[in-house]
């Protein structure tokens, strides 16, 4: 059974164009992307359009298309789409030029791009690719599935993550795809965290994962290990060295992944892995800036040429893949019965790489003063604010992005807020409450949604590619470092007021 959109209160204020726009950047997503018939927001608070008078630091979950993404994709609609009529031709091409930009910024020779909806549909592809070449059964090892994704442990296990697919598919959430019914699939989770909240030492995962693979290659098992990048949290604790060995003693029994969907590492870094060997799974849609949801998966070259003469993908990945997001090579073997497009993923990367376009023009030291210079801000202001501390201590030295800033939330008496009651908060923050005189709560403020730390509740102040751009630009322009971001210091302001008022008033 497929469900057809169908147009919203919210889509019917406005016009036919940029109604077609918004309903084509959420197609092709799962019921994720459904907007709300009166906000015309999705599950994550974000509209398919911009909306510049919001505030928006929420990167490290979802954020809104911004100017820059929205002009891009306004120039693919006069070329590829010819006036609104897009065809297969227009998708085809346009598959093709987001596979091959993708593959140009952070790519290496002999590695394959693959588009995906999201980064939890691209476990189920990645899945895909170490089972066809296994051979046994197969132990998926994850990386803080707590800090990565919801559904990313069920995508792991080869089940369906929610109750429709991106392509639209009415199925039963938690039940093998077709074709994995008796597949031998063992998932097994590394937290990144005690169970007290506090960050683990890299050498306590390494012995961990080590003792996981070794048990799992005993036992005659193909081991596909992850490797996180950055956490929801922002935590880099990189087990990178472990994974290399691991894959290295044991030759085609032990795949790797990197999961990088926060994208907060750069190009070098991707190309790195694939170096390594390591496969990638990145999104345009967190830091990015892109509108959720967009996905890819990059194979290292010896993966992308055994792939070629690998059998056709299961069936059930019908339902999560279209033959264009596959490279030629690799589509004439393995794309069998797949429907030809999914229109708005690659959309949806039209936008993502407008604003990675512009970050190339960023001097990288520029890029880091700023996003230090916002860390720092968070941090004062949080301190300033009686219902928040950092989660970090300022002695903390765990390896973290300074893009993501953590903040526990507190009740007025100081002790910590549940993860219920932050996600009360979270969606205070972003709803236009109070009278109309009350400009504080009338303002929209969108941030990285709760995440439960021990007992404790983090939320997440974010800064995002397209803000680093429009403040460097400003630096650019002959403005100082401070001129330059009055604009985000005053929308960090505005966030702290509504965040205090509403803690007093117990949300």
């Amino acid at each position: 059974m497929r469900v057809e959109s169908k147009p919203t209160e919210y889509t019917q204020r406005r016009s036919d164009r940029v109604v077609a726009m918004a309903d084509r950047i959420v197609s092709g997503g799962d019921d994720r992307l459904d907007r709300d018939p009166t906000t015309g927001r999705n599950e994550y608070g974000t509209p398919p359009m911009p909306t510049p008078e919001e505030v928006w630091f929420s990167s490290s979950t979802a954020t809104a298309i911004g100017p820059r993404g929205w002009q891009a994709l306004q120039e693919i609609e006069a070329t590829l789409g010819q006036g609104g009529r897009w065809g297969r031709a227009g998708f085809s091409a346009l598959c093709g030029s987001i596979r091959s930009r993708l593959q140009a910024r952070m790519g290496i020779d002999g590695s394959a791009t693959i588009l995906s909806p999201s980064g939890t549909d691209a476990e189920l592809l990645m899945l895909a690719v170490a089972e066809r070449g296994a051979g046994n059964p197969i132990t998926n090892i994850v990386m803080a599935p707590q800090e990565s994704g919801s559904g990313v442990m069920t995508a792991c296990d080869g089940r369906h993550f929610r109750p429709r697919t991106c392509m639209g598919a009415m199925i039963e959430q938690g039940v093998r795809l077709s074709g994995w019914e008796t597949l031998d699939i063992r998932t097994e989770a590394v937290d990144i965290r005690t169970p007290e909240g506090v960050a683990r030492t890299r050498d306590d995962l390494d012995t961990e994962i080590t003792s996981r693979a070794r048990a799992a290659l005993a036992e005659g098992r193909t081991v596909l290990l992850h490797v996180l990048d950055t956490s929801k949290t922002g935590l880099q604790i990189s087990t990178r060295g472990t994974a290399e060995r691991l894959m290295k003693a044991a030759p085609g029994q032990v795949h790797v992944v990197v999961d990088a969907c926060q994208l907060r590492c750069n190009a070098a870094q991707v190309r790195a892995d694939l170096e390594t060997g390591f496969a990638v799974l990145v999104t345009g849609s967190k830091f990015a800036g892109g509108p959720p949801f967009s996905g890819a998966m990059l194979l290292p070259p010896a993966l992308a040429t055994a792939m070629q003469s690998a059998p056709p993908l299961p069936m059930g990945l019908r339902d999560y893949s279209a033959a264009h997001d596959w490279p030629r090579v690799l589509r004439e073997t393995l794309c069998d019965g797949m429907v030809p497009h999914n229109g708005g993923a690659p959309l949806r990367w039209v936008a993502a790489l407008a604003e990675l376009d512009a970050l190339d023009q960023v001097d990288p030291i520029l890029a880091e003063t700023i996003t230090t210079r916002f860390e720092a801000e968070v941090l004062a202001r949080a301190k300033a604010t009686p219902f928040t501390t950092p989660l970090f201590r300022e002695d903390d030295n765990t390896p973290r992005t300074r893009s993501i800033v953590p903040l526990v939330v507190l009740r007025p008496d100081g002790s910590p807020l549940s993860i219920a009651q932050a996600k009360d908060l979270h969606r205070a923050l972003r709803s236009p409450l109070g009278l109309e005189t009350d400009a504080i709560r009338r303002r929209i403020v969108n941030i990285g949604q709760p995440v439960a730390v021990g007992e404790r509740a983090a939320l997440r102040i974010c800064i995002d590619a397209p803000r680093i751009v429009d403040i460097a630009s400003r630096i650019e322009g002959d403005r100082s470092l401070d001129s330059a971001l009055a604009e985000t210091l005053a929308d960090l302001d505005a966030l702290f007021a509504k965040w205090a008022a509403l803690v007093e008033g117990n949300v």
